[in-house]
């Protein structure tokens, strides 16, 4: 069965559903990975290890550049089983 026997408005609400849960999916990914590097970087100041300033960039907006990929692909997997599922199971016109 194609999809294309959905009715407009409900193929157009999974899409952008689909959309929107592939971008949150992105979004928490990223900013999980920047809020874990800093509750890292305030525990190794804590304990002593090293002070703030010495690995800033990496403990907290450095690790931007290592999860925009991840995330991005994480992402684009929610979107499209999102889309996958809602499409199939959306009721036909």
């Amino acid at each position: 069965m194609s999809a294309s026997a959905n009715s407009a408005p409900s193929t157009i609400g999974i899409i952008f559903y689909g959309l929107v849960a592939g971008f949150a999916a992105t979004v928490v990914i990223v900013l999980g990975f920047i809020f874990l590097g800093l509750f890292a970087c305030w525990m190794f100041h804590y304990l002593g290890w090293m002070h703030g300033g010495e690995l800033s960039l990496a403990c907290g907006l450095g690790s931007v550049y290592y999860t925009v990929i991840p995330g991005l692909v994480v992402g684009a997997i929610v979107c499209a089983r999102v889309w996958i599922t809602r499409l199939r199971n959306a009721p036909r016109a």
